[in-house]
């Protein structure tokens, strides 16, 4: 069962700062406002993907707003035939397929935009390398499949899992003071007597994590936007909502969360993600949040805000269900450094545009009522089998006989009168209706989903030149011309705010092997 949403109570903390509680009204205005409406999509992505993974029987409920299963007798078959897992595979593959070719061009005919570009097309090398962007790509892609929306977050993790450099301190030459590596002003000047005159000095050195990059894919239940912009870009602020174990909000903000508490919120969105972490094909209907979770969850609330009236150059704020405040930066930090124009660490990947929304839909959406059509179809061919199709024997009244057990050459031993015996009549065959029905069903799967037996691996049956069967190809790709440019454009857009991100947190070398010529390293 998927309980209601609830919104965070206000008035949990009564010790909290008049500033904290400033920004805990305005995190829980921009969720209330956002939520809105919000379920009218997520009933149709959650429904999308416990159909893929078999949980086809359902029914939506208006009153309580939640997916349940169908109430039917038990006598009633239930097949299910997935025809939407396989067709959301082929299509997934397709999209999986497109790898981005990440090129930096000069700008201008100048050496140092040649320079910059070269060093661009070195970053994004090591940026590929070691962010996880190929298994965010995949997972990515499986959410905008199922639902038409994927998102991937880039963030730099500073984290002591990234490894750890040796960084001396630095000794003034002129006065003499010294400073450890994080107390080192940007522009490299004694804070003192203003001297740059700066001496390493290893005695005074300490290790520091050497921090990376790292690429994560996002669920469109954990983003929160206004759904009548249409652009990610042009959102005034983007709230993520997202939950953890309380372990780990301690190990990642210290002392910050000392006081933080598991909330376990009754939120939709969130009961949504944690029924699919704990749900199968044979889980006997869509469930709620598992009882073993409770008492150790804790929900996440960030904030990305670009301007407002409180904060009219930006800020980013992260707070927890219980409303503590565990990370605020002000001025907004995303920024390119040269325009200071803010942008967002997220980029959105959309399947089909829906002109004047957000959201973004998937041809799953057009499949479902077929593929609840096909079970339908089949269930009534398997009850016209087991009630119609089978024989039945007719025993006269009066006629007496051994058990008729339809076994291979059983001998049936009866008594008559009259002349009367046994006597069987032959089932009913199911129409051959039934059957052209389930195949155009299938038919039509491949039309909506453009999934041809050429995008399958298969060669149809009176095609042989390689030359045909390409151009089958290209014309099946076709159908994926908008797709693949809307992920054209998603992975361009991403690439800069990697690259821009990457140059304004890295500040420790990377070594990366070059063959050379000769084939040496």
């Amino acid at each position: 069962m998927i309980e209601l949403s609830k919104a965070p109570n206000r008035s949990t903390r009564g010790d909290a700062s008049d500033e904290d509680m400033s920004d805990i009204n305005l995190i829980l205005d921009v969720y209330d406002r956002f939520k809105r409406r919000r379920w009218v999509f997520e009933r149709e992505w959650y429904r999308n993907i416990l159909f893929y993974i078999g949980q086809q029987w359902i029914v939506f409920d208006e009153g309580s707003r939640r997916w349940r299963l169908r109430n039917l007798n038990n006598w009633i078959p239930t097949p299910v035939t997935n025809r939407i897992a396989s067709t959301v595979n082929v299509i997934r593959s397709s999209i999986v397929q497109v790898n981005p070719a990440f090129r930096g061009i000069p700008t201008q005919e100048t050496e140092h935009s040649v320079l910059a570009a070269n060093a661009a097309d070195r970053y994004l090398d090591v940026i590929l390398n070691e962010s996880g962007f190929r298994g965010a790509k995949r997972r990515m892609a499986s959410w905008t499949t199922l639902t038409g929306n994927g998102f991937l977050l880039t963030e730099f993790d500073t984290g002591p899992d990234t490894g750890t450099v040796f960084v001396p301190g630095e000794d003034c030459a002129a006065c003499g003071f010294q400073m450890k590596p994080t107390e080192i002003p940007a522009d490299l000047a004694c804070p003192q007597c203003g001297s740059t005159d700066l001496q390493d000095n290893p005695d005074n050195g300490s290790d520091l994590p050497q921090g990376r990059l790292r690429v994560s894919a996002k669920s469109p239940f954990e983003i929160y936007v206004d759904a009548n912009i249409a652009e990610l870009e042009d959102q005034p602020s983007i709230l993520i909502v997202e939950q953890r174990s309380l372990d780990s909000v301690k190990q990642t903000y210290g002392t910050k969360a000392e006081d933080v508490e598991a909330d376990n919120l009754s939120d939709q969105s969130l009961n949504y993600t944690s029924s699919l972490a704990h749900m199968t094909a044979s889980g006997g209907g869509p469930i709620g949040r598992s009882g073993e979770d409770e008492g150790q969850i804790v929900t996440l609330f960030r904030l990305y805000l670009k301007t407002n009236a409180t904060y009219d150059e930006g800020a980013y704020l992260v707070m927890t269900g219980d409303q503590h405040v565990l990370e605020k930066k002000v001025p907004y930090p995303h920024r390119y450094k040269v325009t200071k124009r803010p942008f967002y660490p997220l980029t959105h990947v959309r399947y089909d545009d829906v002109p004047g929304r957000f959201w973004a839909k998937t041809p799953v959406d057009d499949l479902i009522p077929k593929q609840r059509q096909r079970n339908e179809v089949e269930s009534l061919y398997q009850t016209i089998l087991m009630r119609c199709a089978n024989p039945v024997w007719i025993i006269p009244t009066g006629v007496s006989s051994s058990p008729i057990t339809g076994d291979p050459a059983v001998i049936v031993r009866y008594t008559g009168a009259g002349g009367l015996k046994p006597e069987r009549i032959p089932g009913v065959d199911a129409p051959a209706s039934v059957i052209t029905f389930i195949q155009q069903i299938d038919q039509d799967f491949e039309e909506i989903a453009n999934t041809f037996a050429v995008m399958k691996g298969k060669a149809p049956g009176s095609v042989r030149a390689a030359s045909a069967i390409q151009m089958l190809v290209e014309r099946g790709f076709g159908r994926y011309g908008s797709v693949f440019d809307n992920m054209e454009e998603a992975y361009q857009q991403w690439a800069v705010g990697a690259l821009e991100i990457w140059r304004q947190n890295t500040v420790f070398p990377r070594v990366q092997a070059i063959a050379k010529k000769s084939g040496g390293w």
